[in-house]
């Protein structure tokens, strides 16, 4: 049944109007954090903060979802520093008139990932919001060697988000990635099925809370997945971008 969208006064169409605008804003801001390696600023400035949002908060990609607050944290910050710890210390090892501070963590790195197209669906209720986004992005990573690996990486970056008392903040956020390339190579030459192991984006994932194959980039967007938010009056866990609102995710779907 179509759902039959509500009449709104100038001053609500207005207010729906702005609320959009600064759902873009926020999204194209945690761009600039990305960039930065400001991952905690981005959990404290754009993620939920009330408890019942914080215990349903997800981070997912095409290999599974990690849940919770605690536990996005944990991968996404905490894990992630080690790493770049790990990654100073080769480089040092290689370079040791390169200092152990922390402005040196990242040396040689850069990460950028631009959210472009945003398709918006601001729900009638106006307490919950889902984005579409498209990225063309690199990630770059310097070698001990003094060389360095850089890759294209293209994906969908999909959001539900919904509006608390500090404004709007991220919920669920899902990175489907359609592909990852050497910068320099011939993208047809690379392996039809590669090696897990062999895809850095795969790696940087780590294991999940929830290990299932979201999003199967061989076969281009066969699964439609993450599909384009729906006109919708109030948010359903049915539709969500985390965990529950999978379509395979609650017949078994291809677990990992």
């Amino acid at each position: 049944m179509k759902l039959k969208k509500p009449v709104y006064t100038e001053a609500e169409t207005m207010e729906r109007v702005w609320q959009t605008e600064e759902i873009k804003k926020l999204v194209n801001r945690r761009m600039y954090y990305i960039a930065n390696d400001w991952r905690r600023r981005e959990l404290d400035d754009f993620w939920v903060t009330e408890p019942a949002h914080r215990r349903t908060a997800s981070l997912g990609a095409n290999w599974g979802w990690y849940v919770g607050m605690e536990s996005i944290e944990k991968h996404y910050v905490l894990d992630y520093e080690e790493k770049r710890q790990a990654h100073l210390a080769a480089i040092r090892a290689a370079r040791p008139e390169i200092e152990d501070r922390a402005e040196n963590l990242g040396i040689g790195c850069m990460h950028i990932h631009p959210p472009t197209t945003p398709y918006l669906r601001l729900a009638y209720d106006g307490h919950t919001a889902r984005g579409l986004w498209y990225i063309i992005g690199q990630d770059t990573v310097s070698r001990p060697d003094g060389t360095a690996e850089a890759r294209w990486v293209l994906e969908k970056l999909a959001i539900d988000l919904v509006r608390e008392k500090a404004g709007w903040r991220i919920w669920h956020l899902m990175t489907a990635y359609d592909l990852s390339a050497e910068a320099g190579t011939d993208y047809g030459q690379q392996p039809v099925y590669p090696a897990p192991d062999s895809d850095p984006c795969q790696r940087d994932f780590g294991t999940p809370d929830i290990p299932f194959l979201t999003h199967d980039n061989l076969f281009n967007w066969w699964d439609n997945y993450p599909a384009m938010p729906e006109p919708y009056f109030t948010f359903t866990e049915d539709m969500s971008y985390g965990p529950e609102g999978h379509p395979r995710y609650e017949e078994g779907g291809r677990a990992l």
